[in-house]
């Protein structure tokens, strides 16, 4: 186990490490390939003024004084002029080394920032998961439009509740509007007739990005269709002469989901089952809870 993780350490310092030492390594290699060049040039140039020395006569006249001035002279002409070999010369050295530590400095500090910046996503992370946003659907009323151009309309008003701690985005919110009948008959005129309109399904979909803060609540509204008009009418004339029997009259029932996202971007569903209490125009949480739900 211990030369496994001795093993398992290493290979992550060189995954670590691996960048830095090769850029070092291929600067160096520049660096003293360079150096060479610049040195074999500098070389042939003083091979070449020693062979004209030897040839010049004149040489020998010379005092001490203009032998060292002449010498500093070739020295000076055989000084490499091109930028590279001045620029990785032994007496620029230390102003290349400084470069490289200031770029190994640079480089050291983006690698700081982009830990504090993986740190702080993280926390930010934990942070949304320990006070993620969790929305509750209350107040779901049927309510009748009276302002209408047309007739009368039925519509449904309901409230969305942010109880959690962070900031949410609700992406869509899809329900299916139904109205039910049991399939009991009654006797009408000598003759067996179905109780009640046939049953009908209307799908209302409201795709809109709704931003609700921690405690914040929003207000929507599902407008219903001519045929479910038509059935809560029904039941409205109804329940005039105390009838509201569901198995009787027809039950309206709800089922939805609202699709919602927390500030990482998680997706969280939550679910709604209502149905009609007709004499207080309430929608109350249906015995089927499978469709009732929260993330």
């Amino acid at each position: 186990m211990g030369e496994c993780s001795l093993k398992s350490d290493i290979m992550r310092w060189l995954k670590k490490w691996s960048l830095p030492i090769l850029a070092i390594f291929a600067i160096a290699c520049v660096i003293g390939w360079e150096e060479e060049h610049c040195q074999a040039q500098a070389n042939q140039c003083r091979a070449a003024y020693s062979a004209q020395e030897r040839s010049d006569r004149s040489i020998f006249w010379l005092t001490p004084d203009q032998r060292a001035s002449q010498q500093q002279a070739i020295t000076a002409a055989c000084e490499p002029n091109g930028y590279f070999c001045r620029l990785f010369s032994s007496a620029n050295l230390p102003t290349v080394i400084l470069v490289l530590v200031g770029i190994g400095g640079i480089w050291a500090a983006i690698r700081t920032l982009n830990n504090i910046e993986r740190q702080t996503s993280l926390m930010h992370r934990s942070l949304v998961f320990q006070l993620r946003p969790k929305l509750i659907v209350r107040q779901m009323l049927l309510n009748l439009d009276e302002n209408s151009p047309e007739a009368p309309k039925w519509n449904i008003i309901g409230a969305i509740f942010n109880s959690g701690g962070t900031r949410t985005v609700i992406k869509k919110i899809r329900t299916i509007v139904s109205y039910n009948v049991e399939p009991h008959v009654r006797q009408q005129g000598g003759k067996m007739v179905e109780i009640g309109p046939k049953p009908c399904r209307q799908e209302i979909n409201i795709v809109d990005e709704i931003v609700l803060q921690a405690g914040d609540s929003k207000d929507f509204t599902l407008n219903l269709n001519s045929e479910i008009n038509d059935r809560i009418t029904y039941l409205a004339d109804c329940a005039k002469g105390h009838l509201t029997n569901p198995q009787l009259v027809g039950l309206i029932s709800l089922r939805g989901e609202i699709e919602y996202f927390d500030e990482i971007g998680t997706r969280r569903p939550v679910g709604i089952s209502r149905e009609l209490d007709f004499p207080s125009k309430r929608f109350t949480i249906s015995d089927d809870s499978d469709f009732e739900y929260a993330d």
